[in-house]
């Protein structure tokens, strides 16, 4: 049976007051600790005037006083406006208005940018009238008033698209979405309280908040909480706290393993792993499995329109997995492949995701939008390229945005990044893109890291006895990192700048 934030609150701070509920920055933090912290800070925004349906915007990263004050906001009925804490001023901006926030939660941003970049937030937004620290929520103590509290049909938070390439829409997420969504996350990964989670995916996103923090709170799991993700820091705090979970992007496991100090901290406790959020070349999962301690890796599907995963793969499916699988839809969730007039294909054939269940309420302020998403019988359109095979499970293939159409020809980047990994010794991960061209239509760029100095020119003339010419990159370079997004995905819209840049010097 569903419960609510608050029934589970009330219920462990009664049961198991004393079990740890959260670590962070060496502190712990019991369930009654929670509990009484959730009901203070609901003392205080109410004596500011927030209620049910209030937009409270919660702006930092990953830290103790988010948490309590998004069981607050869940508790109470507020709308949590999630909101990426590396948005500056003209984003803020927008969101603000676009959002119709009306009380922002200010938290840690990054180093000591916090009080300029509050200063920075123009006066004149319609809505907002009042802006408060997270750490005042937290230090506040009293008694609330009597309060009603959210159905499970209610809008609980607004979740944000990445927005990369136009503005960010806003995910209208539902009470009875969401914790359905982490209920069956907590069962599939057979979490209990004798696991430990570290959670370092930012709570602004789904994979921190429905995937890692609600399923934690369902199965009573403590969890140790990062600011965000930093190699050193989370190898240390696996060995310290005995981590056993750990969700998390293949992406984000491809730096720590390049980290200097990786293979000296014990990370042998960790039991399971949730990979989701990127496509993974297969010559680069089996690369992290042969280095990372032996593990159950789960590999899901899900976008924040659909309350962040819809498949997982089983934990006994470990011998059977394979980059691009996603496993079986959980209960409630239909999926279907369908071609560009939306018929659905044959077992087999590739086309586009679309799924029915779990699906949001709507693009906030965008009816418009909404309908172009969702048809009239439920379906959403994920936007997403993949097939089902014989035993119902889901293979990712690409987005169809990430598809190159290079002179007429459809490419896609997976094969080129796995190519140059199963042909350039070294290479520890590769980001193909393609980047506009007024001739070609598109051309390809790639980017990798490797532990050697690589030869680039060298590299296009091996490439050739393995691919097409149509298919060998334009641009080729070697970079220190990959730029990453707060959320820990690689920034594709700056790896495409560097691309046109390189591309705009060679035509020279």
């Amino acid at each position: 049976m569903l419960k609510t934030v608050g029934e589970l609150l009330d219920r462990y701070a009664s049961e198991n007051p004393n079990d740890i509920a959260f670590w962070f920055d060496g502190e712990s933090h019991t369930w009654l600790d929670c509990k009484r912290d959730v009901d203070d800070a609901i003392w205080f925004l109410q004596s500011i005037g927030v209620h049910d349906g209030t937009h409270v915007g919660i702006w930092g990263l990953n830290s103790y006083a988010w948490v309590i004050t998004h069981f607050a906001c869940m508790r109470l009925g507020a709308i949590g406006v999630l909101i990426n804490p590396a948005y500056r001023r003209d984003e803020m901006n927008y969101l603000l208005d676009y959002a119709n926030v009306e009380v922002l939660a200010v938290g840690e941003l990054k180093g000591d940018e916090t009080s300029s970049r509050v200063s920075h937030i123009k006066n004149g937004h319609p809505d907002l009238h009042k802006i408060i620290s997270l750490k005042e929520i937290l230090n506040a103590s009293g008694t609330p008033r009597d309060y009603d509290g959210p159905s499970f049909d209610d809008v609980c938070y607004l979740m944000f698209t990445s927005g990369t390439t136009s503005r960010p829409k806003a995910v209208m997420m539902t009470y009875r979405g969401v914790l359905t969504n982490a209920g069956l996350v907590a069962e599939h990964m057979e979490l209990s309280p004798k696991d430990v989670q570290v959670i370092n995916l930012p709570f602004f996103h789904g994979s921190g908040a429905n995937a890692s923090l609600l399923p934690a709170l369902i199965a009573r799991m403590p969890s140790v909480i990062e600011r965000s993700f930093a190699s050193v820091e989370l190898m240390k705090d696996i060995e310290k706290y005995h981590v056993t979970v750990l969700n998390t992007i293949p992406s984000l496991m491809q730096i720590m393993v390049a980290n200097s100090a990786f293979g000296s901290y014990d990370l042998s406790s960790l039991r399971c792993s949730i990979w989701a959020g990127a496509a993974v070349a297969p010559e680069s999962f089996k690369e992290l499995r042969k280095l990372l301690p032996p593990m159950d890796i789960v590999l899901g599907y899900g976008l924040t329109e659909a309350s962040t995963l819809s498949t997982m793969t089983s934990l006994k499916d470990q011998s059977q997995l394979q980059p691009g699988m996603c496993g079986k839809p959980f209960p409630g969730i239909e999926i279907k492949i369908v071609d560009k007039q939306g018929n659905e294909v044959l077992q087999g054939h590739e086309g586009e995701i679309r799924l029915r269940g779990g699906v949001m309420k709507g693009y906030y302020g965008m009816p418009e939008k909404t309908a172009a998403t969702i048809t009239s019988d439920g379906w959403l359109k994920t936007g997403d390229k993949g097939y089902l095979d014989s035993k119902g499970n889901l293979h990712f293939v690409a987005r169809m945005d990430d598809l190159i159409i290079r002179g007429g020809e459809n490419i896609s980047p997976i094969e080129i990044e796995q190519t140059l990994l199963e042909c350039i010794p070294g290479l520890q991960s590769v980001k193909v893109l393609g980047v506009n061209s007024k001739i070609m239509g598109q051309q390809i760029a790639a980017f990798f890291t490797a532990d050697h100095q690589v030869d680039c020119s060298e590299a296009r003339k091996k490439l050739i006895h393995h691919l097409a010419k149509y298919k060998i990159p334009d641009v080729m370079e070697q970079v220190d990192k990959m730029p990453t997004l707060s959320n820990g995905k690689i920034d594709i819209p700056e790896l495409k700048r560097r691309a046109e840049q390189k591309l705009a010097q060679m035509k020279r």
